[in-house]
């Protein structure tokens, strides 16, 4: 193998080292202020109560409600998973989606109680989360599931599609239609207008009380977490509002006030920083600019003495015909 393109092939087993998380863990937070799992940050806002309807593809006309619950699952303070609770489905009864070995997985329970497992990937626009079912049916059938994200963050639509012994193409045989509980979606998502979780920082839609007041939370899951260890959780959320508070060390002080000032020309004292100011003693008269005409600083003909004009340019001056109509111009003697 050539030398360059060995090095080549050796950087990048180095990078995808570097980038993908170590098999058997769970991807790492997104920042140190951030408890929730890189890998799960796009489905956190499915953290809470969806209701909607699952239609079947055979026959439209017969569907049936469902609602799913989502929460957060823990592991020694931190939040690992997410848990589903699902109600009155056709395809699972539980379910705990989590990232592991690179690729998500999907294990719990259909909706005859049987365990059931599914792993797959997320598309690169982070909306599409393909599962597809580890062990086949026993008639040979192969089945996956697709969770598809919605942008405005209250609507998801989760497929269920089959793919038979032999053929070649996945086929839809369920839609399930979902729409997260108290929101309008003329209005959108109104996640932004609501408590923090004191947990995750998420969008809050309930509460836990401790010594006689209320916390807001986001699920089940941080409230059992919370409840399982308040004062942890108070100590970490007292010390997240005083880092708030606190301005960053970089920010220049408030109010800066300007250095002293003194007259042009006189040497300042060591180590002062001072500001020269201009006094009616320091006039450009006295201190000519380069290429002032000198003619004009003694006796500065009336015109001037209405609008003082000084040339900065020794090609602009009034012994040029240009320069003099100009000058009259300023002057208002045309």
């Amino acid at each position: 193998m050539p030398r360059v393109v060995r090095c080549m092939f050796l950087a990048g087993i180095a990078l995808t080292a570097a980038v993908c998380p170590t098999a058997g863990q769970v991807a790492p937070s997104a920042s140190p202020d951030n408890p929730i799992p890189e890998a799960l940050a796009p489905f956190e806002h499915l953290i809470g109560a969806w209701k909607g309807q699952g239609i079947p593809t055979a026959n439209k006309l017969r569907g049936w409600p469902e609602r799913h619950l989502w929460a957060w699952a823990f592991a020694d303070g931190q939040p690992v998973a997410l848990t589903i609770e699902f109600e009155g489905s056709k395809l699972l009864k539980q379910a705990r989606l989590s990232y592991q070995d690179n690729a998500y997985r999907l294990e719990g329970l259909d909706a005859q109680g049987q365990p059931v497992a599914f792993s797959g990937s997320l598309d690169s626009q982070r909306q599409n989360l393909t599962l597809e079912r580890d062990a086949p049916h026993p008639d040979g059938t192969i089945a996956r599931l697709i969770l598809r994200l919605n942008s405005n963050q209250i609507r998801y639509v989760l497929w269920d599609e089959r793919r038979p012994k032999g053929a070649v193409r996945f086929a839809r045989a369920t839609e399930i239609l979902m729409g997260k509980e108290g929101e309008s979606f003329a209005a959108g998502s109104a996640a932004a207008n609501l408590p923090k979780c004191i947990i995750t920082g998420g969008a809050a839609t309930l509460s836990v009380s401790h010594q006689g007041r209320s916390y807001p939370v986001c699920c089940t899951g941080c409230r059992d977490e919370f409840l399982a260890d308040p004062e942890r959780w108070l100590k970490k959320l007292a010390d997240r509002n005083a880092a708030a508070r606190r301005p960053p060390a970089d920010d220049p002080p408030p109010n800066p006030q300007p250095p002293p000032s003194q007259p042009c020309g006189e040497t300042p004292a060591p180590d002062s920083r001072t500001s020269c100011a201009l006094d009616s003693s320091h006039r450009a008269d006295q201190r000519p600019h380069r290429g002032f005409n000198s003619e004009f600083a003694s006796e500065p003909p009336a015109s001037i003495t209405r609008n003082p004009i000084v040339f900065l340019d020794e090609t602009i001056t009034p012994s040029t015909p240009r320069a003099a109509a100009r000058f009259e111009a300023f002057s208002g003697n045309r």
